[in-house]
């Protein structure tokens, strides 16, 4: 692979709209601000807390605090304005959860006590959140309520978030795995039996609007906002988010070694995805969202693969790409590449033998880690 420009020491932690946040290093207080456009450094900011840092996204809000027991300080980053507002709180609390009205969901620091607080974090009342929630600017979603007690009850309920009086319960006998939230709609992907289904929930009312059977995983929000791309290993679908109409279906040719698949990010015309065997990143490439067909691959040598992990993708506006990477025991980094210079256009057209041999390689690797040990 080709690359433009590498950044030795530096990690994503987010982007929104026109911008990218990266840190340089773990313990390290500086971050930048990069353009969406081409990667240019926008301005520099200093964020300096204690110990390990926690990050909280919605939307273009960034809430960023330490999971130091004694910290009582955190940082809110707007991604439309830049504007960094350092907070200080009463109890040293942590920020579980917030939403669009600047309400927000705190927890002591050994998560046993939540609670729901105002937009000057003055706790008002105590939440009932020992299952997964999904908080929105009216009320609180609870899912997954008795998955300890009983486990094969998976009813939801969703209550006003300032009273705790409860506006509606709908009983499921599928377990929830995932809970988006899009245009006053809770999207809840169940599954049982290994099969898997996605609901659109009207949240004012509980109503079930549209059910779809899927056997999608990954899910990722079109650009237009307007459907959603479920994806899992070798099939790719896109459902009109307003009827729950199949919109397009792509079978896509993915070998037949084990390996795993994850779906990174999405733009205009296609879906960025990365692959490999025993759990490491053996290739990453662009699907086009309209054909399913691959319009370039890059494929790791297995020279470089203990080296290379890929945990973020950025598209950027230009059509170059930002890969955050991690290597064990080391320094994160961040590359940029061009995937349409001729050096890094690969089409999938991969054959069976160079596969196997890459595959070969991280086992081997890996039965020499055991013996190590």
């Amino acid at each position: 692979m080709k690359i433009k420009q590498s950044f030795l020491g530096w990690k994503y932690i987010y982007s929104f709209g026109d911008y990218i946040l990266c840190r340089q290093q773990a313990d390290s207080p500086r971050f930048l601000i990069r353009s969406m456009e081409d990667f240019q450094e926008v301005t520099e900011i200093q964020i300096d807390l204690p110990g390990v840092l926690q990050y909280k996204t919605r939307e273009h809000i960034l809430i960023i605090h330490s999971l130091s027991r004694d910290c009582h300080q955190l940082y809110r980053l707007d991604f439309l304005t830049l504007n960094l507002e350092s907070l200080t709180l009463d109890e040293p609390y942590r920020i579980s959860g917030f939403n669009n009205s600047g309400e927000y969901v705190l927890s002591n620091r050994n998560n046993k006590g939540f609670y729901f607080a105002d937009a000057d974090f003055r706790p008002s009342r105590r939440l009932n959140l020992k299952q997964s929630y999904a908080l929105t600017d009216t009320g609180v979603l609870y899912y997954n309520i008795n998955k300890y007690s009983h486990p094969e009850d998976n009813s939801i309920l969703y209550e006003d978030i300032k009273s705790g009086y409860p506006i509606w319960q709908l009983d499921f006998t599928d377990k929830i795995k995932k809970c988006l939230i899009w245009n006053g709609h809770f999207l809840l992907k169940t599954i049982l039996d290994g099969k898997s289904t996605l609901l659109s929930v009207e949240m004012a009312t509980g109503e079930i609007k549209w059910k779809f059977n899927t056997v999608g995983h990954f899910m990722l929000f079109a650009p237009n906002g307007e459907a959603l791309l479920v994806a899992h290993s070798n099939v790719l679908e896109t459902i009109d988010l307003s009827t729950g109409q199949l919109l397009s279906r792509h079978e896509l040719k993915v070998e037949k070694l084990r390996h795993f698949v994850a779906y990174l990010s999405i733009d205009e015309t296609g879906v960025y995805y990365i692959y490999g065997v025993g759990g490491e990143a053996t290739q990453f490439g662009k699907i086009d969202r309209s054909s399913g067909v691959v319009n370039w691959e890059y494929h790791f040598e297995p020279t470089e693969l203990p080296q290379n992990i890929v945990r973020h993708w950025i598209g950027l506006n230009n059509q170059q790409h930002v890969l955050g990477l991690d290597r064990p025991n080391s320094e994160p980094y961040l590359i940029l590449m061009d995937p349409m210079e001729e050096e890094n256009q690969k089409l999938r057209t991969i054959i069976d033998d160079q596969i196997t041999d890459l595959g070969i390689a991280i086992k081997e690797r890996h039965a020499r880690k055991r013996r190590r040990k």
